[in-house]
């Protein structure tokens, strides 16, 4: 049995977000990538992650966007290095069905044509795809018995990230 909890998000204050919008920039000028993950506390912070996308790239940094919802729909629109989301989180945010093969390996060629290098989306244990402009893959997971899958899709990302930077 699984419980999960949550709870309200507190709500950001402008000058939170301000402290974080300069703590990115700052660190972006020496780092390889930026992770933008998770969801939005509310409504006032759902263009933080567009933001600080744009900031990353602007000093030359990669970005990742693992979101959904608003933040994810605004944040698409800075053009990320690599998008990785699940398919129950892509369908919900873009209010789109992806219910066969041709249509998520569609819309992942959407994302990449708009200017995404690297397009990935998972389902749980089934087959991952990930679109490039070197290819596009279809990859199944091996059979696993599963126990809680929260933060696999960090875990997933984290492998990614470790393999980039280590090619």
């Amino acid at each position: 049995t699984q419980t999960a909890v949550f709870e309200p998000s507190p709500d950001v204050e402008p000058g939170e977000a301000e402290v974080l919008r300069r703590t990115v920039a700052l660190l972006a000028e020496r780092s390889s990538w930026v992770v933008c993950s998770g969801s939005s506390p509310g409504p006032n912070a759902d263009d933080i992650f567009y933001e600080v996308i744009q900031q990353a790239l602007h000093a030359g940094c990669s970005c990742v966007l693992d979101s959904y919802g608003t933040v994810f729909t605004r944040a698409l629109k800075a053009v990320p290095t690599l998008v990785k989301t699940n398919r129950t989180e892509f369908e919900q945010s873009l209010k789109t069905s992806l219910s066969s093969e041709r249509e998520i390996r569609s819309a992942l060629e959407q994302v990449r044509k708009d200017g995404v290098r690297f397009g990935i989306l998972t389902d749980g244990g089934k087959p991952a795809y990930v679109v490039s402009e070197d290819g596009e893959w279809k990859i199944e997971p091996p059979a696993v018995k599963a126990v809680n899958p929260v933060g696999s899709g960090d875990a997933m990302l984290a492998g990614m990230l470790y393999g980039f930077a280590n090619k």
